[in-house]
C-alpha cells in the first residue's frame, strides 16, 4: 500500500471519521483530523490526493477550508 493514494478526512465527529477510515483503508492511505486548523497544518507538511471535508466544523466551515486547500495545492 506504499503507492496508494492518500486521503485526508476532516470531520469533528469521531464516529464518522472511524467509519470512513474503515471503509477506505483497505484501498487508500487515510489520515483524519478534527478541524480546519489541523487540516491546514497537515497539508503544509504532507501531500494528499483527496480531502473529504465536513461542511460544518467547530473551527470553520468546509467551503472555506476547501478553498484554502485548493490555494495551497
Amino acid at each position: 500500500m506504499s503507492g496508494a493514494q492518500r486521503i485526508l478526512i476532516v470531520d469533528d465527529d469521531p464516529g464518522l471519521r472511524r467509519t470512513l477510515e474503515r471503509i477506505l483503508q483497505p484501498s487508500y492511505r487515510v489520515e483524519s483530523v478534527t478541524g480546519a486548523t489541523e487540516a491546514l497544518a497537515r497539508v503544509e507538511t504532507e501531500r494528499f490526493d483527496l480531502a473529504l471535508v465536513d461542511v460544518r466544523l467547530e473551527d470553520g466551515d468546509g467551503y472555506t477550508l476547501c478553498k484554502a486547500l485548493r490555494e495551497r495545492r
